[in-house]
């Protein structure tokens, strides 16, 4: 099997490598699992409030 190369990540997306956040910004929010509700508002309470979101960055899948 051959990968395909994939483009070099711009200045944002490397802000997004050390994010805590960043598996929820590139991945399927139907993929969530959150224990409590209270989680759930507090996680998407953050990923609005980021910078790099805010700046325009749409995460590619």
């Amino acid at each position: 099997m051959t990968s395909v190369p994939q483009p070099a990540p711009n200045e944002e997306q490397m802000k997004c490598r050390a994010c805590p956040l960043a598996v929820y910004c590139f991945s399927d929010p139907s993929t969530w699992v959150f224990r409590t509700m209270a989680e759930l508002k507090e996680k998407t309470r953050q990923i609005e409030e980021c910078a790099v979101r805010q700046a325009g960055l749409r995460a590619s899948r």
